[in-house]
């Protein structure tokens, strides 16, 4: 029976942890890619509540003005936590680059 040698066996190992360092990092991309998608799509959403806002000026309905101002905090409240989880997310994948 041939005996591997240790180097050959910690070249490999070396090189099995950076494919996967370099498999997490694609992971954590794509992770920022759909992060940064979220953030888009609030951002559309809180545009759209707004223009509505803005049509109401003319048509005016108290009860659905009432309830898109609440539904437009809310919004604007979740696009703020999704910009600062985003915000450390980036700078935990960068720390790791």
């Amino acid at each position: 029976m041939t005996k591997i040698p240790n180097e050959v066996f910690m070249t490999r190992t070396k090189q099995d942890q950076t494919e996967m360092e370099k498999s997490r990092s694609d992971v954590m991309r794509e992770t920022k890619r759909k992060l940064e998608d979220i953030l888009n799509s609030q951002e559309s959403l809180i545009e759209k509540m707004a223009q509505i806002e803005v049509d109401l000026l003319n048509h005016p309905d108290k009860e659905l003005e009432t309830e898109l101002s609440d539904i437009h905090t809310d919004a604007a409240n979740s696009y703020e936590k999704i910009f600062e989880t985003l915000e450390k997310y980036t700078t935990r994948l960068n720390s790791l680059m």
